[in-house]
């Protein structure tokens, strides 16, 4: 195989050498007629010069600068060329929707510093469409950011001031983007996206009206507008209905129609976690099990992957009610990410448990572990501890013991009673472990997470069932 960087001549050079090399030998050996071998040639010449005339556009491609490398190094003039001329490429038909939002999702990453280089581009620049699209959508990105993912009402007053302000800052660019190119799909996107944060119901429907104004057989604008009629932003399961049924009218896409479904089902999974959170039935309702499968399932067809939250969530649902075949596909579908999130990995986690595939638990055990998951630092402490010859794991108190307080410290009750059944102080910082718990035990499935532990825990230690990871 050649290296990367093969330039087109060298490319075709290389393709014919090893073609002639090839083919003498074959005439040599008596495999081919003098015939054979000339029309081979013109063949392995045509194939030739299609490789190199590929050599160039993947050199090219791969040379070339991306956009946030060119913001950062003040390249104001090939940035402002590159994007425009994506977004004139746009308009003509010869990119994509999903190739123009990627082009300038290349431009972004969540930090404050970058503001200058959006300013001093637009400054440069005051008529670019690319520049003003540019520094609004930043403001927007930048608002999010700040604000985060909790609800509004946890949310610290500061966080929401500071969203505002960005908010505040965004609207004057993408407004002014608007009246400079003949198609600005992207700002009537972020401008949607914008009043998602802070406008009104009209406010969301004036912007989705404008996306398919400028373009009618869209996508984002679709599924973001279907996100404002999410019931935590103040819209309704009846309004994301009707609205699903009225694209259905509109198009017979399956993927878009998966991808509008799936914030639908998504919800209702959620509540239905909460519902049987606060029943008798903790961790067995077949209704949260329905849902989460329905969002995988659609995921498929949507031909993109589900949220690491609904994967876990999937998994746990399918651990409870013993459906093996799911928690296989879930298994399966977690071997292609990388999840981060702490929540989700513990779920994951007790998942497995729950089942007794505690080699396959293990991955994730730890990383939750390491993402500050009391349970989990809790697990693998006692699991270390004791040891895991199943797992090949040797006991290891010293290890074991650090990783029980540092749970402690989160307050983790069995943590706590471990570290004073063994004569050491319980380490409880409750002003550290204030936040993390009270986001914990009321999420959904928090409370019988902590109780379950409990009563596996009691099991293990009465040795009912082999030595298992939860040790």
């Amino acid at each position: 195989m050649r290296s990367e960087g093969i330039d087109s001549g060298e490319s075709y050079v290389w393709c014919i050498t090893a073609t002639a090399t090839q083919l003498r030998q074959h005439l040599e050996h008596g495999r081919a007629t003098p015939q054979e071998v000339a029309m081979e040639r013109r063949i392995a010449r045509a194939l030739c010069a299609l490789i190199s005339i590929i050599a160039v556009f993947t050199t090219r491609a791969a040379d070339a600068p991306q956009p946030l490398v060119l913001l950062k190094s003040g390249d104001y003039a090939s940035l402002d060329h590159q994007l425009n001329a994506l977004q004139a490429e746009y308009e003509t038909g010869r990119a994509t929707e999903e190739q123009l939002y990627t082009g300038f999702r290349q431009l972004y990453e969540d930090s404050t510093a970058n503001e200058r280089y959006f300013s001093a581009w637009v400054q440069a620049y005051p008529n670019s469409y690319a520049a003003h699209l540019a520094r609004g959508t930043y403001y927007y990105r930048m608002a999010w950011f700040i604000r985060g993912e909790e609800y509004l009402r946890t949310t610290p007053r500061s966080q929401v001031n500071s969203m505002t302000e960005y908010l505040s800052a965004a609207r004057p660019d993408l407004l002014a983007s608007m009246e400079l190119t003949a198609k600005p799909y992207l700002s009537a996107l972020y401008m949607l996206n914008v009043t998602q944060l802070n406008g009104s119901e009209g406010d969301h429907r004036y912007w989705f009206k404008e996306g398919m104004r400028i373009d009618p057989t869209n996508t984002k604008v679709r599924v973001r507008y279907m996100e404002t009629l999410r019931p935590r932003w103040g819209g309704s399961y009846v309004e994301m209905q009707d609205f699903l049924a009225q694209t259905r009218r509109q198009s017979s896409d399956p993927q878009l129609l998966a991808r509008l479904e799936i914030l639908i089902h998504h919800d209702q999974a959620e509540d239905a976690m909460q519902a049987d959170e606060n029943s008798a039935t903790k961790g067995s309702s077949q209704a949260v099990f329905d849902e989460w499968k329905k969002v995988i399932d659609l995921s498929e067809i949507a031909q993109e992957d589900p949220s690491d939250r609904a994967l876990a969530a999937y998994m746990r649902a399918a651990s409870d009610l013993n459906m093996k075949a799911d928690l296989d596909r879930g298994v399966a579908l977690l071997a292609k990410r990388n999840i981060d999130d702490g929540w989700s990995l513990e779920r994951i986690a007790w998942a497995l448990i729950q089942q007794h595939r505690d080699a396959d638990a293990l991955p994730s055990l730890r990383k939750a572990a390491a993402l500050s998951q009391p349970w989990s630092q809790f697990v693998l402490g006692k699991t270390l501890y004791d040891g895991c010859p199943e797992l090949n794991i040797k006991a290891d108190q010293q290890a074991g013991l650090a990783w029980i307080q540092r749970s402690a410290r989160l307050c983790h009750r069995e943590a706590t009673q471990f570290l004073t059944s063994h004569g050491l102080p319980p380490g409880c910082d409750s002003e550290q472990a204030t936040g993390f718990v009270t986001g914990w035990l009321s999420s959904a499935w928090g409370r019988g997470l902590a109780t379950a532990a409990v009563v596996v825990l009691l099991l293990t230690l009465a040795k009912i069932r082999r030595r298992p990871l939860l040790g």
